[in-house]
């Protein structure tokens, strides 16, 4: 009964333990089978500075883009993190601390793509205290590090617009609202940027395109790139093309607005409204930086901004100005009238006293000394009749009697009475009289600008010299015009004169019996403002002056 008990009990304990292997195996089995369908990745690695694979899942695989088991397991542990030290520091914290939960690594698949994977894994020792082997997952959390960084990128983004907003509303210089705002975009996060970048604005009278605003260049910098033209650089063909320019490296020269010691890229936003270019925004990026639609939207965004401001603050510069002008139009106005009324006060003495002196002078000897003195007087008279009709003719408002005529023949008409009173022999007359279209002018009037001019371009060559006057049809503004151009080889008008060449009483001749009072240019001025033209004026100090007339063609 012993032995038979002895074998009874060997035979049931044989068939738990045959029980237990089956469970064991099954456990296994389904262990197995879980890890290799789970869908984050599974991995058992050796320590050490590189690390080998011991044990992976094929989800980790397929995360690394690997195209097999055999042949992830053929590489080291730290070829899978973007910077290959990055595995000593991870290695040096589990050393540290046995457990890593959820900890974000930047990881590099097998064609190089970067990605964000979240790790948790736990060292395990020998009895000897040297590591046996890592376990832990993987996940790869790329798109979810993208949502986070464009939310956090849509913040910062948000808040630095309205901070722009606020700094246009400011009571502050263009010159300064730039400076501002630019500083505000080089300290958002995310842009990649170096903290370098400068804001150009379009001069609309060279049309080059100059640095307002800079933010972290040095003095080389800033002084080498001051000024920059369309099409010549990154920033230049911004302006040309009126679309942002990208570059993820710096561009061989002549590619780069100005100098950097770092590698780098660019951003060139083109500060625009409608099909208008104001300037440019120019931003300096680390080298390799990916282009990004969102930052562009944001970098348009603020490019629009600045648009807004720059045109707001070139209205409001206008609006002083027009009404400094109108202002200024009301005081002219006045004066004009209180010269006018002054004019015709004196002219009617002034008359009277020419006329007496006329008839005392014809009792009066010839050979005394008194006929001289009514000569002078006579003489004096007459110049200053001739200046108040002038005044007259500026201050008073002119009836124009407009008919349809050909510059050319007016043109032609004047040149013949100019030769024929001024008889200066080494002053020689170029034509080159276009064709151009009948207009509608008050002949007598327009007579009067082309003498002023002819006087004056005379008075520029007193030792000789040549006058070209050309006529052509062209276009200004988008509106057709038949113009008159006359050029002399003179001596041309200093630019501080150049500026008030057309205000009344303002003459660089010497005021005499031969010349007027400086009202000529202004009275031809008058006179193109009323023929719905204008009139320019283009000088050279040692080289001569053009002045062009442009009268509106005939609808």
């Amino acid at each position: 009964m012993t032995a038979i008990s002895t074998y009874e009990e060997l035979k049931q304990e044989h068939d738990i333990c045959r029980e237990a292997l089956d469970v064991l195996q099954q456990s296994e089995k389904s262990y197995r089978t879980l890890i290799e369908n789970v869908n984050i990745g599974v991995y058992r690695n050796t320590g050490g500075p590189h690390g080998r694979f011991l044990q992976v899942n094929p989800t980790i695989v397929k995360i690394f883009g690997y195209d097999s088991v055999e042949d992830f397991m053929t590489i080291a542990v730290s070829d899978l993190y973007e910077h290959p030290e990055d595995r000593k520091l991870y290695i040096a914290e589990l050393l540290k601390k046995g457990f890593v939960k959820d900890k974000e690594i930047r990881l590099r698949k097998k064609d190089g793509t970067i990605i964000w994977g979240a790790t948790t894994a736990k060292i395990h020792y020998n009895d000897d205290g040297s590591i046996k082997w890592i376990d832990g997952v993987i996940q790869d959390i790329t798109e979810r590090k993208a949502a986070q960084e464009k939310a956090l990128k849509s913040y910062h983004f948000e808040r630095t617009i309205k901070a722009v907003l606020q700094i246009a509303l400011e009571p502050i210089s263009l010159e300064e609202q730039l400076d501002r705002i630019l500083n505000l975009v080089l300290e958002i996060p995310f842009l990649s940027l170096q903290s370098k970048g400068c804001v150009y604005l379009v001069n609309e009278e060279t049309a080059e395109i100059e640095m307002k605003a800079k933010g972290g260049l040095d003095q080389k910098a800033s002084l080498d790139s001051t000024l920059i033209s369309s099409g010549r650089c990154l920033c230049g063909e911004a302006a040309t093309s009126k679309d942002i320019i990208f570059a993820n490296r710096a561009a061989e020269p002549p590619g780069k607005c100005f100098e950097c010691e770092l590698p780098h890229g660019q951003y060139c936003i083109p500060i625009k409204s409608r099909d208008r270019v104001h300037g440019l925004i120019n931003l300096i990026i680390k080298e390799g930086h990916k282009r990004d639609i969102q930052e562009e939207e944001f970098l348009n965004s603020i490019a629009n901004t600045l648009a807004g401001i720059i045109e707001h603050k070139k209205t409001e510069e206008e609006k002083e100005k027009l009404q400094a002008q109108l202002i200024q139009s009301e005081k002219l106005s006045a004066l004009g009238r209180m010269t006018a009324n002054v004019a015709h006060e004196i002219r009617n003495p002034l008359t009277a006293l020419g006329g007496l002196a006329k008839r005392l002078g014809r009792k009066i000897p010839e050979e005394s000394k008194e006929k001289e003195y009514t000569k002078a007087i006579v003489s004096e008279a007459n110049r200053l009749e001739k200046i108040l009709n002038g005044v007259l003719s500026y201050t008073e408002e002119t009836s124009l009697h407009k008919d349809s005529h050909n510059i050319n023949g007016i043109v032609n008409e004047a040149l013949q009475v100019f030769s024929a009173l001024h008889e200066k022999p080494l002053i020689t007359i170029e034509k080159a009289l276009g064709e151009v279209p009948d207009i509608l002018i008050d002949k007598e009037q327009v007579r009067e600008v082309l003498d002023n001019l002819l006087a004056n371009a005379g008075d520029a060559l007193p030792t000789g010299g040549k006058i070209k006057v050309v006529t052509s049809k062209e276009n200004f503004a988008g509106q057709p015009y038949v113009s008159v151009k006359m050029t002399d080889t003179g001596q041309g008008i200093t630019e501080e004169d150049l500026r008030r060449v057309f205000e009344p009483f303002f003459t660089t001749k010497a005021v005499g019996k031969y010349h007027g009072i400086g009202l000529g240019l202004a009275i031809s001025k008058k006179i193109m403002t009323e023929h719905g033209g204008f009139i320019r004026v283009e000088s050279e100090v040692g080289k001569g002056s053009t002045f062009s007339l442009f009268f509106p063609c005939s609808k």
